[in-house]
């Protein structure tokens, strides 16, 4: 493999694992509105349990980013490779409040609810997640 496919593999999979986590906070964010929602306790445990992937995905990109820099020897792409790093931070934290939404859950506070304040949760929920979707898409545009 010469260095330019190289290079192009490894863009294309930093592409990837960013679009991995774009896509991870809306399909998270949308199970954790439903699972806060529903009293949903076991879908809203899943959820918690599995926001160390957000972490781990974060440190994969970024090492993969990183190994890219030190290999560089022009500066072609050194401006994506850049923001990479400054917009996956972001998202990995951007994932919390997918874990606080399902800690919620547990309280029961959804029960509470009037049924107008249900249906305002459920718009913010489809409303972050055509957000983060839309992101997904500019970035890889």
């Amino acid at each position: 493999m010469t260095e330019i496919d190289r290079h192009e593999a490894t863009t294309a999979e930093v592409d990837q694992l960013v679009l991995c986590l774009f896509a991870m906070i809306a399909d998270r964010l949308e199970k954790a509105t439903d699972a806060f929602l529903a009293v949903d306790l076991e879908q809203a445990n899943r959820l918690i349990a599995g926001d160390g992937e957000f972490q781990t995905l974060q440190e994969e990109v970024e090492e993969l980013v990183e190994t890219e820099l030190a290999l560089r020897r022009s500066d072609t792409d050194i401006g994506l490779l850049l923001a990479v790093l400054r917009i996956v931070p972001e998202l990995e934290r951007s994932g919390d409040p997918v874990e606080h939404i399902a800690l919620r859950t547990a309280q029961g506070v959804a029960g509470a609810l009037t049924e107008e304040v249900r249906a305002l949760i459920e718009a913010m929920a489809r409303a972050g997640v055509r957000m983060w979707r839309t992101a997904a898409r500019a970035y890889i545009e």
